[in-house]
């Protein structure tokens, strides 16, 4: 009794936890919704309201048919080909959403011309993918094994590792729903090494869920285990996305099969609410099944019948062929245990037949004669291959020798010149990048601050307070030396960004005799000795929230720096006040015009990063509102790249 009390305590607190996470994210989604609206109020060009069109559709989002095919109309209009795709990719989901696989096909294929034609890799590798599982779904095992092979050829033209991991692995998948399952396990066991070699985390993850199915399939269940646990260390790359759902799917297998019901359930009912998240048939049909497997190893046959019974109506609606089989052995056993032989024998006959359906000898044959086809076009190519090369070999060793050493020559010229014209680039963007980081520290230890800081350092001697001013005088000489020595660094580690952010809030806090609080915090995942950010990013942003968001404030003032992982090439740097805000501040001209001065410093070191070393970096500024819509504060974000020591 007091277990299920515990459990009812549990499943509520997880409710309630999603609810208000589900209200934060939809504040920030209103946000960005009005943002997007005003930029296309003011958008001057038909490719830019476009463009402010297809994101406010994502935004909100927009599920009609008629809004995407009206924009997409639009984008050809004004060839518009860089939301092209994105468009028709867009139209292809709602489609598969709306189970109208007709029309989801014809847009694939549509879609596919149009990237091959482009001669996108992307772009090519997302449209097959969408066709392979419309067929896959669809069981049409004859169309799906000539996209497959389609694929391969494509991945290993183009000397594509991941590619042919992705389309290898699906090849695998294949002779799983072919009951070949010795073969599948064999092609997924494959594409997991080779993923692992390349550290292709997608490919890891997909292929260890993949792996542990086919051990299942071979009443090998306990071989399965370690591969599903394994998958869920990764679920953290894909949020919000089917592979999310799949992972805590199979993790809620494993669990199952260790017999730990409270944890099977857990992850059996992540992937359900994800799932209606989603708002996809597919998911909803594929997460009620493991639930219903769930509830019936926990001795709830009724729940199971009833998630069983309406994962079938999903699947059959939207032909979802692979999950029915599942479902039928779930309801076989609830209706044998009950004694309804009848709805039993129903079942039994419906699951013959569509075993039969899907697992037929012909499936078989056609992969024999495919993959036999396969290997012969490629060793015919191989060998018209190597014919054209000692053709041209032959061509090439007759050439007129003065017209080789000409071609030779001008070879040379041409690489020394782009040689020359690379290195004046890189000399030029280095010599940009050091007077940038040059006005960059001006700005911030402005003439005005140095003297506050002296000025302040007089008073305290001049009224006796020794230790005081040799304290103010220790830190500022410190910060100054700081800030200094790094100034023709690139990057600095957070340790030692964060030590003279706090010699600097010290600093301030001293001048201003300890009127406001603050704290520096450093996510556990970031390694701050090894993780290095550009430097003198943040110095601006916690200068601007003292002395013009907390200082005019009367009381009870607050700033917070944030290190936050992000990914392993990213870190969010988050400077948070609770000051009077931005509107507020700019009623004080001069304070708007030096803090504007400062931001634009900022992007345009930020735009140097990207251009000088290619790295990806981000600055956001929200304002921050209690309930009542009053101003509580500015909080900054910044995303910035990471370099390893």
């Amino acid at each position: 009794m007091i277990f299920k009390k515990e459990f009812s305590l549990f499943v509520f607190l997880l409710f309630m936890q999603v609810h208000l996470f589900a209200q934060a994210n939809e504040q920030t989604q209103k946000r960005k919704l009005d943002s997007l609206k005003r930029e296309l109020r003011l958008a001057k060009h038909d490719t830019d309201r476009i463009k402010q069109r297809y994101w406010i559709g994502v935004a909100e989002p927009i599920d009609r048919i008629s809004y995407w095919d009206s924009l997409l109309g639009e984008a050809e209009g004004k060839q518009f080909f860089s939301l092209h795709f994105k468009l028709h990719i867009r139209m292809i989901e709602l489609f598969m959403k709306q189970s109208d696989i007709q029309n989801a096909e014809i847009m694939g294929k549509k879609v596919l011309a149009f990237a091959e034609q482009r001669k996108d890799k992307g772009q090519i590798k997302q449209s097959m993918n969408f066709l392979m599982g419309i067929y896959r779904n669809q069981s049409n095992y004859e169309r799906l094994l000539n996209m497959i092979y389609k694929g391969i050829a494509f991945a290993e033209k183009e000397k594509d590792s991941v590619l042919l991991i992705d389309f290898t692995s699906t090849l695998g998948g294949y002779y799983f729903d072919s009951k070949q399952l010795e073969k599948g396990l064999s092609i997924h066991l494959k594409c997991l090494d080779m993923s692992r070699k390349i550290n292709y985390e997608f490919g890891i993850v997909s292929n260890l869920v993949d792996v542990g199915s086919d051990y299942i399939a071979l009443n090998q269940r306990a071989k399965s285990v370690p591969y599903y646990l394994e998958s869920l260390k990764y679920v953290y790359l894909f949020p919000n996305t089917v592979y999310e759902l799949q992972t805590y799917s199979s993790v809620a297998a494993a669990y199952l099969f260790l017999d730990k019901h409270d944890s099977a359930y857990f992850y059996a009912n992540k992937a359900y609410v994800l799932a209606q998240k989603l708002e996809m048939d597919q998911a909803i049909a594929s997460s009620e099944a493991t639930l219903a497997n769930v509830y019936y190893e926990m001795g709830k046959p009724d729940l199971s019948e009833k998630h069983a019974l309406h994962a079938l109506e999903i699947s059959k609606q939207c032909d979802f062929f692979i999950q029915i089989p599942e479902l039928l052995k779930i309801l076989d056993k609830i209706y044998i245990e009950r004694g309804d032989y009848q709805s039993a024998y129903n079942i039994k006959s419906e699951y013959v037949i569509i075993q039969d359906s899907i697992t037929n000898k012909d499936m078989r044959k056609k992969a024999l004669e495919k993959e036999f086809a396969y290997n012969l076009e490629k060793k015919q190519n191989e060998n018209k291959l190597l014919t054209q090369q000692n053709l041209i070999q032959s061509l090439k060793l007759n050439q007129n020798r003065y017209l080789l050493f000409g071609a030779i020559l001008l070879l040379l010229l041409v690489v020394l010149f782009a040689y020359t014209l690379n290195q004046r680039k890189k000399k030029d963007a280095i010599y940009k990048r050091i007077l940038l980081e040059q006005r960059l520290l001006r700005a911030q230890m402005s003439p005005h601050f140095i003297f506050n800081s002296l000025n302040s350092i007089q008073q305290l001697v001049m009224l006796g307070q020794n230790y005081p001013a040799e304290q103010y005088l220790g830190k500022f000489a410190k910060l100054i030396r700081s800030l200094l020595e790094r100034s023709i660094e690139d990057y600095i580690s957070i340790k030692d960004e964060a030590e003279m952010l706090h010699d600097y809030i010290q600093m301030e806090s001293l001048r201003f005799k300890d009127s406001f609080t603050y704290k520096i915090s450093i996510d556990e995942k970031i390694d701050t000795e090894r993780f290095r950010i550009p430097h003198l990013m943040l110095q601006p942003f916690v200068e601007n929230a003292i002395w013009h968001g907390l200082m005019p404030k009367a009381n009870d003032r607050f700033v917070a720096i944030r290190f936050e992982y992000d990914s392993p090439k990213t870190v969010r740097c988050i400077v948070e006040d609770n000051g009077i805000g931005r509107e507020a501040s700019k009623k004080n001209e001069s304070v708007f015009k030096a803090k504007s001065l400062a931001l634009s410093l900022i992007q345009q070191r930020m735009a140097l990063i990207r251009k000088t070393y290619n790295k990806h970096v981000r600055l956001e500024l929200f304002d921050l509102y209690d309930r009542a819509g009053k101003s509580e504060g500015t909080r900054v974000e910044i995303l910035l790249p990471i370099v390893y020591l």
